[in-house]
């Protein structure tokens, strides 16, 4: 986690020369034709592993899982602005124009409206930073230091079970990877391709390890994995590895990179992502960002986060460093606010909470953090292989994501509001929450636990035990479950359309041969129970 520092005065001038801004250009509604071709062919946007996630999850496609039309682009790149980034999420692109080359872009009929975000000569000067971890050298290294944030918060339990993230895919977006690829403590991720893919999306390139080593430090406490010396929480789970973070500048073209990382993380099928990477003050002033900003609706990156939990993805976010109380911001820090995602406060290894943890609410009065984890003097490893300790959110985080990472491999069905509940219901101080430490220290043995007693109370009726295969379909939907004569069912399109009924006294398979391709789902019902499942149709 990051804070700014301004270490000098930023002069502004008129110049006599065309002025280049950067701005967000914000676009008209998707065309419904194009909108449903695309949910009609779901491989066209989705790998099958993100597909598989949705039916999981009973996570229905829509338009913001459409491209944005690769014409509108084309139009505005004609006008001779330059497009940046663009993000089917927000329906937005963010562009450097001229005045000149704005006006023409004001003209075009699919331009919704235009934020102006700021002076593109003043964003590239650089500015002195800080990172608030305090790093120290370990002289003589414990070779059993990951045991004290592991147990502290019982994730050993989830392991013992042999839950240990496998199958289970995680993204990281942060500012570079130096020594991953290279250094012995790594060698185990390397060896079983545990890396799955890489992308840089400050310099649009694959490689990740270089610039800071702040997300080494991050992965390491989650994916080493050397019994005896280091053990991670999610030792066998895979990993994309997303740069997103400038360190030489601080404006909102760092939200765009984390946009289009996380567009990419859920296209892929990612399962768990964690950033420990936040936003408020930028390099130019005037667009920095208020604590009335922090309400979960504003900034790029919060409504991005939102989205992609909305996706299926577990979002497990740093709540940010800015706590103490001579800190002028003294809040949480975006993504922190976003709605539907698990934001992570920092504690000492004795349960006290870290005075540098951001505390909330949120502007609009919700719960942040949600639930805290050990963040103040975590061993971690470096670029050289070397052990490290260091301080903040940005580690407590993913000590925590990689905890959540091994839930969903325990519990894959399991939507996520379900586990976020059960996670904060099992905090340290639930009935008691507090604005640094949410509800506490997370208990992942008490999370386990909660989520197995709702399945064992919901596998007691037929509904719950049925199922329907194959899944993706071509022909016929088969129906397995005791008493099936029971129940009845609507099938329904995913903009909410119904489109067949019936039950099963007289018919235990449905055919769906003139369906077009296509997410479908199928609600389920006797006198007592209700349930909906989903299926591609292929």
């Amino acid at each position: 986690m990051k804070k700014v520092l301004f270490a000098i005065c930023l002069l502004f001038s008129i110049s006599s020369y065309a002025q280049i801004n950067s701005y967000a250009i914000y676009l008209n509604k998707k065309d419904a034709s194009r909108v449903t071709n695309y949910i009609n062919n779901p491989t066209l946007m989705l790998t099958q592993r993100a597909i598989d996630r949705r039916v999981k999850l009973k996570i229905p496609l829509d338009a913001v899982d459409v491209p944005i039309n690769k014409q509108r682009i084309t139009y505005i790149k004609n006008t001779g602005a330059t497009i940046l980034e663009n993000s089917k999420w927000l329906n937005v692109l963010y562009i450097e124009a001229s005045d000149a080359q704005l006006s023409s872009i004001t003209k075009l009929n699919f331009v919704k409206s235009i934020k102006k975000l700021t002076n593109s000569n003043l964003s590239k000067k650089h500015i002195t930073r800080k990172k608030f971890e305090e790093i120290e050298v370990v002289e003589d290294i414990d070779y059993n230091k990951s045991e004290t944030f592991v147990k502290q918060i019982k994730t050993n339990h989830l392991h013992n079970k042999g839950f240990l993230g496998e199958g289970i895919l995680i993204a990281i977006m942060d500012a570079g990877f130096p020594g991953v690829n290279t250094v012995d403590i790594f060698k185990e991720l390397r060896d079983r391709n545990g890396i799955k893919g890489t992308y840089n999306f400050v310099l649009n390139e694959e490689n990740v390890y270089q610039e800071d080593h702040h997300g080494t430090y991050v992965l390491s406490c989650m994916a080493v994995n050397k019994p005896g010396t280091y053990v991670g929480t999610a030792p066998m789970a895979d990993y994309w590895l997303f740069q997103t973070e400038n360190n030489d500048r601080e404006t909102p073209m760092e939200e765009f990179n984390w946009v289009k990382a996380a567009e990419f993380a859920d296209s892929v099928g990612v399962d768990v992502i964690n950033t420990s990477l936040g936003y408020y003050d930028f390099d130019a002033p005037y667009i920095s960002y208020t604590q009335a900003d922090m309400d979960g609706k504003t900034t790029f990156i919060t409504k991005a986060a939102e989205i992609l939990a909305t996706k299926g993805v577990l979002t497990v976010l740093s709540a940010g460093n800015e706590g103490r109380s001579n800190n002028s911001w003294g809040t949480i820090t975006a993504p922190a606010d976003a709605n539907g995602t698990i934001t992570v406060g920092a504690v000492y290894s004795n349960g006290g909470y870290a005075e540098f943890t951001s505390p909330g609410p949120t502007y609009d009065g919700r719960i942040k953090p949600n639930i805290s984890a050990m963040g103040v003097s975590v061993p971690l490893y470096n670029e050289n292989g070397s052990l490290r300790y260091a301080n903040g959110t940005s580690f407590s985080s993913p000590i925590l994501a990689g905890s959540v990472a091994c839930l969903r491999q325990a519990f894959p069905n399991k939507p996520n509001s379900e586990i976020i509940s059960a996670l904060q219901n099992s905090g340290s101080i639930y009935e008691n929450p507090s604005n640094r430490l949410g509800y506490g220290i997370a208990d992942l043995e008490g999370t386990y636990d909660t989520l197995l007693n709702s399945l064992k109370n919901t596998n007691n009726n037929s509904i719950t035990r049925l199922k329907i295969t194959p899944n993706p379909v071509e022909n016929k939907l088969i129906f397995s479950s005791y008493n099936i004569h029971n129940f009845s069912y609507t099938i329904y399109s995913s903009d909410g359309k119904t489109l067949l009924n019936g039950n099963f006294k007289n018919q235990e398979q449905i055919n769906v041969s003139n369906f077009n391709k296509g997410c479908y789902y199928i609600s389920i019902w006797d006198n007592k129970h209700y349930k909906t499942l989903s299926f591609i149709k292929m």
